[in-house]
């Protein structure tokens, strides 16, 4: 099983260096793609007509135990110090994402845009840490010994990647010499790659530890598991980004946003804010994908042996189907999942021609315990921000649903910047979140504004 989770990790490492959101570089003056793929309305916003993406990589890595410390003088991978440390249920993800190439062109009233991002992420929701411990440790402190479980939550530890490809557009609805309205859409092609879930829905049962022994009794769940056969075919550690990626049927997903201006008579923004419905949509997983669900029941005088389950997933399931003790109550080929969307404002205000603030906030829609959720980021931030000419400093100050509160740091000179959510805190009050973004954009053609 530690195989297993680790698999996670790796795919998700290996292809990606990056996080899925750019709210410390929304607020900035100098508007560019990272800012439309945030509110596809501000492609009418663009600094200079013709704004050339080239890269951009953000990486997140946060939980609800592990402080920055922890993170930094852990001996075992991150999600097993999570668990041994942990007296409540442990969330952790780990989220990344590399926005490629992309162009935006504004002419005017009407804007248009083209992106490509490829998006990976990895969660761990609402697991038992005791049970997360024996499954990674098949061991307890003691040879002899119990333990029973009781949950109520859908306890889910899971990875995922895909890639969009996306189409902007964006039209002024209204606007004179102080204000603007505009409206925007990002409708996104979806390039599903792999999607691997496993499940534990209202676990009930004894752990029992007998010498070298360790059996399950008393206890019933439904667990969920779902994985691509050609991962499993490949191995584990021989993971193929080109063929997984194209593998699977596309999708499409929407953003939806509006965003106003209110400017000075220079053409100078003083006030923006935006709304934005974004990631509405859903991803299908298809060629490859097995999607099954246990009906797991063990009576109080019958065993399972969980000393004896194997590294693989579908050996597992064999192992489910000889035991007799588990049933096979669903049984697809394609999963399909909601994207994980998002009501999203923020609000930029320049206070004196050098010091700006901004708000931003998202609301999580869906539950992400659901089987067919994306997990779902929650969190609200302040961001003020230092402007001096080309040159800004800002300093985002977040709370976000899984590591709370963290404060962080970052720089940007024209298309250029580099900066994280959580380097403040992580080093004085020791969060539970460690991040970084950076990126690379050039523009080109006579600004509209100063």
């Amino acid at each position: 099983m530690k195989q297993i989770l680790s698999l996670f990790f790796v795919i998700i490492v290996f292809p990606s260096l990056a996080q899925q959101n750019y709210f410390g570089i929304q607020g900035s003056q100098r508007k560019g793609i990272q800012a439309a793929i945030m509110n596809p309305a501000d492609l009418n916003n663009l600094y200079r007509p013709v704004e050339l993406h080239l890269l951009s990589s953000q990486f997140s890595l946060s939980n609800n135990t592990l402080s920055f410390r922890d993170f930094t003088n852990a001996e075992d991978a991150y999600f097993l110090e999570g668990f041994r440390n942990s007296e409540s249920p442990f969330n952790g993800r780990t989220v990344g994402s590399i926005l490629g190439p992309s162009l935006g062109l504004d002419f005017g009233k009407f804007a248009l845009g083209f992106s490509t991002e490829f998006k990976a992420a990895a969660h761990f929701i609402n697991v038992d840490p005791r049970l997360g411990r024996y499954l990674l440790e098949n061991s307890f402190e003691s040879s002899f010994s119990s333990l029973s479980l009781n949950s109520s939550n859908n306890q889910r530890v899971n990875q995922l990647n895909w890639m969009e490809i996306g189409f902007m557009v964006a039209y002024t609805l209204f606007e004179n010499k102080k204000q603007k309205l505009s409206a925007g859409t990002n409708i996104k092609l979806l390039l599903p790659g792999n999607y691997t879930n496993i499940s534990i829905d209202q676990f009930v049962g004894n752990i029992v530890q007998e010498g070298n022994e360790i059996s399950l009794t008393g206890a019933r769940s439904d667990i969920e598991l779902s994985y691509n056969e050609s991962i499993l075919s490949e191995g584990l550690f021989n993971f193929n980004l080109n063929n997984s990626v194209f593998a699977n049927p596309a999708s499409l997903g929407f953003d939806l946003g509006l965003s106003y201006q209110i400017r000075n008579n220079r053409q100078r923004t003083l006030f923006n804010t935006g709304l934005t419905a974004r990631n509405l949509g859903n991803l299908n997983f298809g060629n490859g994908q097995v999607t099954r669900t246990y009906g797991m029941n063990i009576p109080e005088n019958t065993s399972f042996r969980l000393d004896e389950l194997p590294a693989d997933l579908q050996q597992i399931e064999r192992l489910f189907i000889e035991s007799a003790l588990f049933t096979n109550t669903s049984d697809r080929s394609t999963n399909t999942l909601s994207l994980p969307t998002v009501l999203a404002f923020n609000a930029d205000m320049v206070l004196i021609k050098t010091l700006q603030v901004s708000f931003y906030g998202q609301k999580a829609f869906g539950n992400s315990e659901s089987n067919d959720q994306v997990p779902v980021q929650e969190f609200y931030s302040i961001i003020p921000r230092l402007v001096l000419g080309n040159f800004e400093i800002y300093s985002p100050w977040t709370f976000f649903d899984f590591s709370g509160f963290n404060g962080g740091i970052g720089i940007s000179y024209g298309g250029f910047f580099v900066g994280s959510y959580s380097a403040l805190t992580s080093f004085t009050l020791d969060t539970k979140q460690a991040d970084f973004h950076l990126g690379f954009s050039w523009g080109f053609g006579k600004k509209e504004r100063d």
